[in-house]
């Protein structure tokens, strides 16, 4: 598992201290799983934001329904970027 990942999730359990870490996966949904609203998302995304200085839009908030579809944004912007070799 990555460390965003593991931050991610280390955040999310922290946020819904009844649900343990073990019991959160990328399938977990904010809302229906961890009966989650939007504040809570937000202060999510928050903490991830400045803890990783990446920052998502507001359209792009709108599309974390799951735990993995947060850890895929965030991972997709703290990686480091390939270069292709020109031929």
């Amino acid at each position: 598992m990555s460390h965003v990942r593991d931050r991610v999730l280390a955040v999310v359990a922290a946020q819904f201290s009844r649900a343990p870490q073990r019991e959160i996966s990328r399938d977990t949904t904010f809302f229906g799983d961890l009966g989650g609203d939007e504040l809570d998302r937000m202060e999510i995304v928050m903490t991830l934001e400045h803890e990783f200085e990446r920052y998502a839009t507001d359209d792009e908030i709108e599309r974390f329904v799951t735990v993995g579809d947060l850890a895929s944004w965030l991972e997709s912007k703290v990686a480091p970027k390939v270069i292709g070799s020109a031929a």
